[in-house]
């Protein structure tokens, strides 16, 4: 059978406040253009595609494209997945919570994915105060879920106990496909992913030696 897309995954820019050893993404100044977006997107459409999800770089840093095309994507009927995010972006809690509830008022009902791991040099109070807000917008018990990537995972272990510390929570199962971050209020998923698991990745002892893979690039926004 032929293969059918059920998700779209815009990458409105290849911009990102962090700079993480593993990523080897190719970052300009250019924006996806709002148009160009808003035309894929009717093309999807007509092809029976109606999930939508957002990544980067880091899509808060296009904050502007994010309320545009989920304004759109909300008058045509499009469903949201994610938003794929570090959580660390915003300037302070005032901005945080600006730029959250101007999405929430665009329409935006999907979740967030949260990228942290001892590769990404977060500070955990942030992080913890994406979430809070967040949550106090939408609501949602399960709003944030998190991903790691796998190779330090002692060193990530402690990040997370500790950012389930800042949210008077557990970390429960580490390691599992039944990682979570869990409190009275919230449950945190947390799931795991290889280094470039395809191709020549698959070969290597030691995935964290500083190479990258052509074939695993995103080359620009899209």
């Amino acid at each position: 059978m032929p293969f059918h897309p059920e998700e779209i995954l815009f990458s409105p820019t290849t911009v990102c406040n962090l700079t993480c050893p593993h990523c080897d993404l190719r970052r300009s100044k250019e924006v996806l253009s709002l148009p160009d977006a808003k035309r894929f997107l009717i093309g999807c459409k007509k092809k029976g595609i109606d999930r939508l999800g957002f990544t980067g770089g880091e899509p808060f840093l296009a904050r502007e494209f994010l309320y545009s095309i989920t304004r759109f994507a909300v008058r045509k009927e499009f469903l949201f997945t994610r938003i794929v995010t570090n959580g660390v972006w915003y300037k302070n809690a005032d901005d945080l919570r600006s730029c959250l509830e101007r999405l929430f008022k665009s329409g935006y009902d999907g979740s967030f994915c949260l990228s942290v791991d001892a590769y990404h040099k977060q500070d955990m109070e942030k992080v913890a105060c994406f979430i809070r807000v967040a949550r106090s917008i939408w609501r949602r018990p399960d709003l944030v879920s998190i991903v790691y990537v796998t190779g330090r995972n002692n060193a990530t272990k402690k990040k997370l106990s500790k950012l389930a510390g800042r949210l008077k929570a557990r970390l429960r199962c580490f390691g599992t496909r039944y990682a979570h971050i869990r409190s009275d209020s919230i449950f945190i998923k947390i799931g795991k992913v290889d280094l470039s698991p395809v191709g020549k990745a698959r070969r290597i002892k030691d995935p964290w030696d500083g190479r990258w893979f052509r074939e695993d690039r995103c080359r620009g926004p899209g």
